[in-house]
């Protein structure tokens, strides 16, 4: 994929780019869970000074589909919202998607028996969420003011191949059946364009970040100006994504989801100016100078010419040929790179190394995560555990936490702060650590406890047949001890149950 985005900027001036148009009005505002797993709450309501609401945005979902995840954000982004982009206005009520195989195709992936039953579920989970929303748009009508509209209504229902149609025949696809009130919601509001080929290259965080960015990337090469500003904490409300409040956690983040545009040549560069919310928090304003390929849409979706008399926006960047110095790899904090040391120190490559720690997601204690796999591989006959840096690997990707019983050397050093510290702060910060860290494990054991023991058997069973493939060497007590852990991380990372972050648990507990 890198490879591709890399070229992106070099393309977009010789061949014309695949556009779809997009409405402006809902877009804007979140529905899917973008990371792989866990769930996210997504309950919107901003109020205004003048103490009335801004806009109030609530998703919820169907318990036996689930949360739309990333698969459900691609087929709304890339398969729906291309064919009704399509289709002749006004909207019809129902729009033909295509098989699940050619869907499949599109998404870029095989149309075997377990994709076709994914494919399935996303479809489910897209049709079974339901909207409750007050927000304001802007009618494609230009001579209209802006509009309020009140939302409740799940978007549209879908009918698989052989299923019954309205007309009562037997459909030979895939079908949507918009819902009259979404629909008629999309003949009145504007569209916008996007890239469709970009968007198609794209991850899905940073995808959506494109569809939130382009709003004021293309306001600002169409004023002239030499950057576009989007707020952290803004963007954090409509991807959905966690905010934190500390530049560490900021900067990791947000580094993952401008790569791509960087290599691509969208952005060229990123600027931070902290600031803070009316409630004090940090914030960040973000600043970026718009690439080539930002460059290359305006001039085709409007067929104008970058305006150049901004003194800030330098010949060099316009020019489409020009490479720009990017940042592509994440400068590591003295606590990552001592991680960085650690994990090559125990076989595994420098470059698997900083995507490990580079990917780690908030609340991961890798080396806690290092120090058990150290303990796993220590209890193997000597000489007789095959590939240690593939199990280090495996830990830290899926999140494993080690167990309550396991004493790492940081919960060693947070006992000792909570009895010992001088700073009556860092004592309560170091016990809210370790409360933390208990009220996790106990809400998975109390989920696990609550399951029907034949589930949970097969679990477990599940886990040692895979750890049994890639580790043939290893004993009965280190199987059952890393595939009880497995289940658990998969309990917790699945989205299962509800785990607080630690802000919120904190919150919750002041």
């Amino acid at each position: 994929m890198n490879t591709t985005l890399e070229q992106s900027a070099a393309q977009t001036d010789l061949t014309p780019l695949n556009r779809i148009r997009v409405e402006t009005a809902l877009s804007r505002f979140p529905i899917h869970r973008l990371a792989k797993k866990g769930s996210i709450s997504i309950d919107l309501l901003r109020i205004s000074d003048a103490g009335e609401a801004d806009f109030k945005w609530e998703v919820t979902y169907n318990v036996k589909h689930g949360q739309p995840g990333p698969l459900a954000y691609k087929v709304d982004t890339l398969v729906v919202n291309r064919r009704i982009d399509e289709v002749k206005r006004p909207i019809p009520e129902l729009i033909k998607l295509g098989s699940l195989s050619e869907i499949c195709r599109i998404l870029g992936s095989s149309d075997s028996g377990p994709n076709i039953s994914d494919l399935r579920k996303a479809f489910l989970q897209n049709a079974s969420v339901f909207i409750n929303a007050k927000i304001r748009y802007t009618p494609k009508n230009k001579s209209t003011r802006e509009r309020w509209a009140e939302i409740g209504y799940t978007r549209y229902s879908v009918i698989f191949t052989g299923e019954e149609l309205p007309d009562g025949s037997k459909a030979d696809a895939v079908y949507l059946v918009l819902n009259p009130p979404y629909r008629d919601f999309l003949n009145r509001v504007e569209f916008r364009p996007l890239d469709y080929d970009y968007l198609a290259q794209l991850p899905p965080g940073p995808q959506r970040f494109y569809e939130l960015a382009s709003f004021q990337v293309f306001g600002a090469i169409a004023s002239g100006r030499a950057r576009a500003r989007l707020l952290y904490s803004e963007y954090c409300l409509y991807a959905p994504q966690t905010r934190y409040c500390d530049w560490e956690h900021v900067r990791k983040q947000m580094y993952k989801v401008h790569v791509p545009h960087l290599k691509s040549g969208y952005i060229v560069k990123v600027d931070y100016q902290q600031t803070h919310d009316r409630d004090g928090n940090a914030d960040w304003e973000m600043l970026y100078t718009p690439g080539p390929k930002a460059m290359a849409e305006y001039q085709s979706f409007t067929n104008r010419q970058v305006r150049q008399q901004s003194p800030a926006l330098p010949r060099s960047i316009l020019d489409s040929n020009a490479q720009q110095p990017v940042q592509t790899t994440l400068e590591l904090t003295d606590d990552d790179h001592q991680l960085l040391i650690e994990l090559i120190h125990r076989g595994i490559t420098d470059k698997k190394a900083r995507e490990l720690i580079a990917e780690q997601v908030p609340g991961q204690e890798i080396m806690n995560q290092i120090e058990w796999t150290d303990s796993i591989i220590a209890k193997a006959p000597a000489g007789k555990f095959h590939n240690p840096p593939g199990l280090y690997v495996a830990t830290i990707r899926d999140n494993v936490t080690p167990p309550a019983t396991f004493l790492s050397s940081r919960k060693r050093w947070l006992q000792q702060e909570a009895q010992q510290a001088k700073n009556a702060e860092m004592a309560r910060h170091a016990q809210r650590e370790l409360t933390y860290a208990e009220y996790q494990s106990q809400v998975i054991d109390s989920y696990i406890t609550e399951l029907p023991r034949p589930e949970y058997q097969q679990m477990l069973l599940e886990a040692r047949r895979q750890l049994k493939r890639t580790y043939a060497t290893m004993t009965e007590p280190q199987l059952e001890e890393l595939a009880t852990n497995w289940v658990r991380a998969n309990v917790k990372n699945s989205g299962s149950v509800r785990v607080l972050g630690f802000e919120e648990f904190c919150a919750a507990n002041s």
